[in-house]
Protein backbone atom coordinates (compact mmCIF):
# COMPACT_ATOMS: atom_id res chain seq x y z
CA UNK A 1 0.00 0.00 0.00
CA UNK A 2 2.33 2.40 0.50
CA UNK A 3 4.01 1.68 -2.78
CA UNK A 4 0.36 3.16 -3.99
CA UNK A 5 0.56 6.23 -2.35
CA UNK A 6 4.44 7.02 -3.46
CA UNK A 7 3.15 6.55 -7.13
CA UNK A 8 0.09 8.38 -6.88
CA UNK A 9 2.02 11.56 -5.12
CA UNK A 10 4.88 10.99 -8.00
CA UNK A 11 1.76 10.86 -10.39
CA UNK A 12 0.26 14.30 -9.14
CA UNK A 13 3.87 15.59 -8.84
CA UNK A 14 4.01 15.48 -12.41
CA UNK A 15 0.73 16.69 -13.63
CA UNK A 16 1.50 19.66 -11.19
CA UNK A 17 4.83 20.21 -13.10
CA UNK A 18 3.49 20.16 -16.36
CA UNK A 19 0.94 22.40 -15.11
CA UNK A 20 3.46 24.56 -13.91
CA UNK A 21 5.42 24.79 -17.32
CA UNK A 22 2.43 25.51 -18.95
CA UNK A 23 1.40 28.09 -17.02
CA UNK A 24 5.05 29.45 -17.58
CA UNK A 25 5.25 29.24 -21.35
CA UNK A 26 1.99 30.65 -21.30
CA UNK A 27 3.63 33.38 -19.94
CA UNK A 28 6.50 33.75 -22.04
CA UNK A 29 3.79 33.86 -24.94
CA UNK A 30 2.01 36.69 -23.52
CA UNK A 31 5.47 38.76 -23.31
CA UNK A 32 6.20 37.69 -26.81
CA UNK A 33 3.22 38.60 -28.06
CA UNK A 34 2.99 41.41 -25.77
CA UNK A 35 6.52 42.73 -27.40
CA UNK A 36 5.71 42.43 -30.98
CA UNK A 37 1.98 44.59 -30.24
CA UNK A 38 4.31 47.44 -28.94
CA UNK A 39 6.87 47.09 -32.09
CA UNK A 40 4.02 47.31 -34.17
CA UNK A 41 2.44 50.16 -32.33
CA UNK A 42 5.69 51.79 -32.20
CA UNK A 43 5.85 51.32 -35.88
CA UNK A 44 2.61 53.10 -36.54
CA UNK A 45 2.95 56.28 -34.99
CA UNK A 46 6.58 56.61 -36.06
CA UNK A 47 4.64 56.05 -39.44
CA UNK A 48 2.16 59.10 -38.86
CA UNK A 49 4.79 61.34 -37.65
CA UNK A 50 7.11 60.85 -40.50
CA UNK A 51 3.76 61.20 -42.32
CA UNK A 52 3.15 64.40 -40.79
CA UNK A 53 6.55 65.60 -41.90
CA UNK A 54 6.13 65.21 -45.46
CA UNK A 55 5.27 68.91 -46.84
CA UNK A 56 2.42 68.24 -49.18
CA UNK A 57 1.78 69.90 -52.40
CA UNK A 58 -1.63 71.37 -54.53
CA UNK A 59 -2.06 70.39 -58.04
CA UNK A 60 -2.01 75.00 -58.22
CA UNK A 61 1.81 74.82 -56.09
CA UNK A 62 3.09 72.21 -58.76
CA UNK A 63 1.76 74.06 -62.01
CA UNK A 64 4.19 76.79 -60.60
CA UNK A 65 7.17 74.79 -60.02
CA UNK A 66 6.78 72.82 -63.08
CA UNK A 67 9.14 73.87 -65.74
CA UNK A 68 11.70 75.52 -63.36
CA UNK A 69 15.18 73.96 -63.75
CA UNK A 70 15.69 73.64 -60.17
CA UNK A 71 12.54 71.36 -59.58
CA UNK A 72 12.54 67.99 -60.48
CA UNK A 73 9.65 65.77 -60.41
CA UNK A 74 10.15 62.03 -59.83
CA UNK A 75 7.04 59.32 -60.44
CA UNK A 76 8.26 56.62 -57.79
CA UNK A 77 4.96 54.16 -58.88
CA UNK A 78 5.83 50.52 -58.89
CA UNK A 79 6.77 49.34 -62.22
CA UNK A 80 3.17 47.84 -62.91
CA UNK A 81 1.29 50.97 -61.61
CA UNK A 82 3.16 53.11 -63.87
CA UNK A 83 3.13 51.00 -66.98
CA UNK A 84 -1.43 50.45 -66.28
CA UNK A 85 -0.99 54.22 -65.71
CA UNK A 86 -2.70 56.65 -68.46
CA UNK A 87 -1.68 59.99 -66.22
CA UNK A 88 1.82 60.82 -65.68
CA UNK A 89 2.84 64.35 -64.65
CA UNK A 90 4.72 66.14 -68.17
CA UNK A 91 8.42 66.02 -67.36
CA UNK A 92 8.59 63.39 -64.79
CA UNK A 93 11.09 61.56 -64.56
CA UNK A 94 10.14 58.08 -63.59
CA UNK A 95 12.68 56.29 -61.00
CA UNK A 96 12.67 52.79 -59.18
CA UNK A 97 11.30 53.27 -55.87
CA UNK A 98 12.16 49.92 -54.67
CA UNK A 99 16.35 50.93 -55.58
CA UNK A 100 17.04 54.16 -55.33
CA UNK A 101 20.95 53.60 -55.23
CA UNK A 102 21.46 53.59 -58.79
CA UNK A 103 19.49 56.90 -59.24
CA UNK A 104 19.91 59.27 -55.82
CA UNK A 105 23.23 60.61 -56.54
CA UNK A 106 22.26 61.50 -60.58
CA UNK A 107 20.12 64.79 -59.33
CA UNK A 108 21.95 67.48 -57.35
CA UNK A 109 21.11 68.21 -53.46
CA UNK A 110 19.96 71.93 -53.94
CA UNK A 111 17.50 71.19 -56.10
CA UNK A 112 13.83 70.96 -55.24
CA UNK A 113 12.27 67.25 -55.15
CA UNK A 114 8.82 66.07 -56.17
CA UNK A 115 7.40 62.95 -55.57
CA UNK A 116 4.51 61.27 -56.14
CA UNK A 117 3.20 57.80 -56.20
CA UNK A 118 -0.77 58.42 -57.63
Amino acid sequence: MERVGVSRISHRAKIARRIGGLREMSRKMQMVLLGLLLIGLLGYFQGLSAEDRTPRVTKEELRAMMGRPETVIIDVRTGLAWKMSHQKIKGAVREDPEDPRPWVGKYSKDREFIFYCA
